[in-house]
């Protein structure tokens, strides 16, 4: 089973009144996705693997815990999730990344894929695929599709607004994705 974290905290409820206000200009709107991705990001990224190493400060020796950056691959789905992406790439600046293009067919429903570019190795990166909606759940599980026939093994997905039955759908078809939800 999928692990779904909704998150509850004041600064992301302030920024969700921001975003969603019809009222919000592209500069604050821009800002507030950023600030709730980074949120999401900071707990999404408890579970990232940490290791201890030596390292000289002014007064003298310590070690101290840290992570290897290029183990991260961070993956928006094109267009919307790239004020996502743009706003953990400042938390986290040598990251890997990627970028997954989708569209939706207006007589098909389906998402249709125009581009995929993404490292050549992935299986051993710790994937955070970012998406703001996640309405009916067909482009996100498709998205997710893709990453794992590419070799994906850690996959979270990060995500502004969610509706129950995107949810559901990604509960149900990839039990073993974790997701954030603001």
């Amino acid at each position: 089973m999928s692990n779904i974290v909704e998150m509850n905290h004041p600064i992301i409820d302030y920024y969700l009144s921001v975003i969603r206000n019809k009222d919000t200009n592209n500069r604050d709107f821009k800002k507030g996705a950023g600030e709730i991705s980074k949120i999401l990001f900071y707990e999404a990224s408890k579970k990232i693997s940490t290791y201890e190493k030596e390292i000289e400060t002014p007064v003298s020796n310590c070690r101290v815990k840290t992570f290897n950056e290029n183990d991260l691959l961070i993956v928006p789905i094109l267009r919307a999730g790239l004020s996502m992406s743009e706003a953990i790439m400042e938390v986290v600046p040598n990251a890997a990344n990627g970028m997954i293009g989708l569209y939706r067919d207006s007589e098909t429903k389906l998402p249709v894929e125009y581009m995929c570019k993404m490292p050549s190795d992935i299986s051993s990166k710790k994937i955070f695929l970012v998406d703001p909606m996640l309405a009916t759940g067909g482009s996100l599980n498709y998205a997710i599709k893709m990453l794992k026939e590419r070799g994906a093994r850690d996959i979270t997905v990060l995500g502004i607004i969610a509706s129950p039955e995107g949810i559901k759908k990604i509960e149900e078809e990839n039990p073993d994705v974790d997701l954030y939800i603001a």
